[in-house]
């Protein structure tokens, strides 16, 4: 009996999809081998229930995230269906509908929009179709409209949606493509708009289903994301509390949905620069996905991103470039190579490497993102935009200033496009333009900034961190220009902002200070110099000390020899610090780094609480590259002068670090009693030592690469400033190539 046989069809289909919704994938799949065999023995192969069971088995491996073979199932599914009802019948496109969802879970987005509009073409040319099936793909269209980046289309559709008195009876979609609509005027910058629309959303989920509901809860997080963008992170924090508790309650504390609001608190928390508590929050989450979903689930890797993005920004690089891998490698087994997400990720490692200066794979992950978000999601989006302001930064920061010059403006070119010359994202980019210039083009960088500045008081970003830099270009130009009273009032006044919205602790503080001291001395007012100069050394050494906290034990273990030797030195340090002033730490931190360096080159196995990654290395690496640019740059006739004095800037800028990180070792520095040098000196004069040191070899030994440097004290000074002079080899490379003989060489040396 057909008809019989066709009941328990439906009911083995029935019983598939409700053990798909209780993830119970083996009895599902048992079922679905059953439904297939009885429909092929009843009806014969590429029968309507073969594809009925075809499209349930689709959804199955979609669920087990076996996506490609989702994708198969439901491309034969369709092919039965295509043949036996036409390309306009609601059978067929209900699986192309589900077809499109699973591109889109994929990142292939531009393959889901052309299955949207084939659904839509077919709704044009057949009345006859269900309704709901091509309003729910218009919505859908403008979802994806707005993650291609697409924002006006995205717009316009769902505002034509929204004025459908049909549409409003799916109350589902209708509140979706309101969503929609509010988080575009988000990403627009039209904040006021978009709090407005959520607002009259939420208050929907709370007459349906109460303040305390799912759907409320879920809605909050967007509402908490626009807060952030907007810079309100108050009113994003009291909505993330909200949040919390309402998760907390529906879910309870080990769920996946509270896993996400915990990450969602975590991201406002790192906004406002609070990084030990996001930290901890975004912690907890990785903890609940791993139990819960298991660390082969994307939401895994999206916890793994978070925690990449907090360690980076504590300084903790090892464990952050750790985290970004093992999300790179379950994003890559999931989505495969060509998915926004690895792109992103491939991002954040090229981000990562940049800050540490090692630009060869910064160059190379970026490069990688740029052609994922390409090939993803167009040349017209955001995302891609902020990849091409990621390079120029890099390419800046290799002093190579023209092709940074050459990405920032088509980034800053597709910003405004997409999201108008008023957003904040058009507005930092234009920033960095200015910044560029600066080196290069003095009168047309400070035009960009005075209209800049009058374009952000327009829309009252004063408090915000791209105000902020504003104010710090301004300061360097008036210092280049020898405005020191200004420079002065510039610098103190960016400090005084940073301090009040951020706190001591902020990054940039001991830069800002150190300028800030600068434009006083260069003034002769070394009285209101020395506070600033206190307070950079104090934000340093707090920096360094957060720092030398983590330590990979199972980096140092693999190292073995000259143990002894380094416990001594140790000892001796140790012993120094102990005894001498409590102002003298930031010189035992630089000697703690310092050893580190040794220690990992020589090999030397220790038990002490050392920083894994070295500071003397990276730095080393980047000396290196700078110093490859600038031979280069010194035989090429063509190469300007501004360029290669920005090199020559660069390679000064980490010779000095290099120096206040290796001279610190100087035992006879230490105990030559630098504090009460200072406070012996008269206001006017200044104790200066030359001294040098040289590199160690890999093998502990030293090397004959010879840096020499001077000791700077001034009076007042807890510490002398590092003055570097020359590194013996390159200062005889460049005597051979100006042809001056040894003995001038020597002179230098005496």
């Amino acid at each position: 009996d057909s008809v019989a046989v066709a009941r328990a069809m439906d009911s083995l289909i029935y019983a598939i999809d409700a053990r798909i919704q209780k993830n119970d994938y083996p009895a599902a799949q048992r079922l679905c081998k059953e439904a297939r065999q009885l429909a092929a023995d009843t009806w014969g192969p590429r029968s309507e229930y073969e594809a009925k069971c075809l499209f349930q088995e689709a959804r199955l491996f979609r669920a087990m995230e076996q996506l490609d073979t989702s994708v198969q199932l439901y491309r034969v599914a369709g092919e039965i269906l295509l043949a036996k009802y036409g390309a306009a019948s609601d059978e067929y496109l209900s699986v192309i509908n589900n077809l499109s969802g699973l591109y889109r879970q994929m990142g292939r987005l531009l393959e889901t929009e052309r299955l949207l509009n084939q659904i839509l073409e077919a709704c044009k040319s057949n009345p006859a179709l269900k309704e709901s099936l091509c309003l729910k793909a218009e919505s859908n269209l403008a979802s994806l409209y707005r993650q291609l980046g697409r924002y006006p289309e995205s717009i316009a559709l769902s505002q034509a949606l929204l004025a459908n008195p049909v549409f409003k009876n799916d109350t589902v979609q209708y509140r979706v493509a309101w969503s929609v609509l509010a988080s575009n005027y988000g990403i627009l910058g039209k904040y006021e708009a978009a709090d407005s629309l959520y607002q009259v959303l939420l208050a929907q989920y709370a007459a349906a289903s109460g303040r305390e509901g799912a759907d409320y809860a879920r809605e909050l997080a967007n509402l908490i994301n626009l807060y952030s963008d907007w810079g309100e992170f108050t009113r994003a924090m009291d909505t993330a509390s909200v949040a919390l508790a309402i998760h907390k309650k529906i879910y309870g504390e080990n769920h996946p949905m509270y896993a996400r609001a915990l990450s969602n608190t975590a991201n406002i928390f790192a906004d406002i620069g609070n990084y030990t508590r996001a930290e901890a929050l975004h912690k907890r989450a990785l903890e609940i996905r791993a139990a819960k979903l298991g660390k082969d689930h994307p939401d895994y890797a999206v916890s793994l991103q978070n925690m990449g993005a907090i360690y980076a920004s504590l300084g903790r690089a090892g464990e952050a470039e750790a985290m970004y891998f093992q999300a790179l490698e379950l994003q890559r087994r999931k989505f495969g190579d060509t998915h926004p997400t690895v792109a992103r990720t491939q991002g954040n490692l090229g981000t990562l490497y940049a800050r540490l200066g090692i630009y060869d794979k910064a160059e190379r992950y970026l490069q990688a993102s740029l052609d994922g978000m390409r090939r993803t999601l167009g040349t017209t989006h955001s995302e891609y935009a902020r990849t091409l302001n990621n390079l120029s930064i890099l390419y800046s920061n290799m002093g190579e200033n023209e092709k940074a010059v050459s990405y920032i403006l088509p980034s800053i070119r597709i910003t405004e496009a997409a999201q108008g010359a008023d957003h904040r994202a058009t507005i930092g980019r234009v920033l960095s333009l200015a910044g560029l210039l600066c080196d290069t083009d003095l009168p047309r960088a400070d035009s960009l900034m005075q209209a800049l500045q009058k374009q952000m008081i327009r829309l009252g970003l004063e408090e915000t961190i791209d105000y902020f830099r504003l104010l710090n270009y301004k300061a360097n130009i008036q210092l280049r220009r020898g405005d020191y009273a200004a420079a002065a009032k510039g610098y103190t006044a960016l400090l005084a902002n940073t301090r009040r919205h951020f706190g001591d602790d902020y990054p940039d503080n001991d830069g800002y200070a150190t300028q800030a001291a600068r434009s006083y001395i260069n003034l002769g007012d070394t009285e209101a110099a020395k506070p600033y100069l206190v307070a950079a050394d104090a934000s340093n050494r707090r920096r360094m000390e957060q720092s030398l906290l983590f330590m990979s034990e199972k980096e140092l273990l693999r190292y073995t020899g000259k143990r002894a030797a380094c416990f001594n030195l140790l000892t001796s340090m140790r012993y120094v610090a102990d005894t001498a002033d409590a102002q003298l730490d930031n010189l035992l931190l630089d000697n703690l780094l310092f050893i580190k360096g040794i220690a990992l080159q020589s090999g030397i196995k220790t038990k002490q609480a050392l920083q894994a990654d070295t500071l003397l290395q990276r730095l080393a690496d980047a000396s290196r590259i700078l110093q490859a640019q600038l031979n280069v740059a010194y035989q090429n006739q063509d190469v300007s002068r501004d360029k290669i004095a920005a090199l020559e800037w660069q390679a000064d800028s980490i010779q000095k670090i290099q120096v206040r990180a290796a001279s610190a070792a100087n035992a006879g520095l230490l105990a030559s009693g630098q504090l009460r040098l200072g406070e012996a000196l008269r206001a006017g004069e200044v104790a200066v030592e030359f001294a040098h040191f040289q590199w160690p070899r890999k093998n502990g030994s030293a090397s004959d690469s010879v840096m020499y440097y001077a000791l700077v004290q001034f009076p007042g000074r807890a510490n002398p400033h590092f003055l570097p002079l020359f590194e013996e080899k390159q200062l005889a490379a460049l005597l051979n190539k100006t042809r001056s003989d040894a003995r001038q060489a020597s002179k230098h040396y005496a």
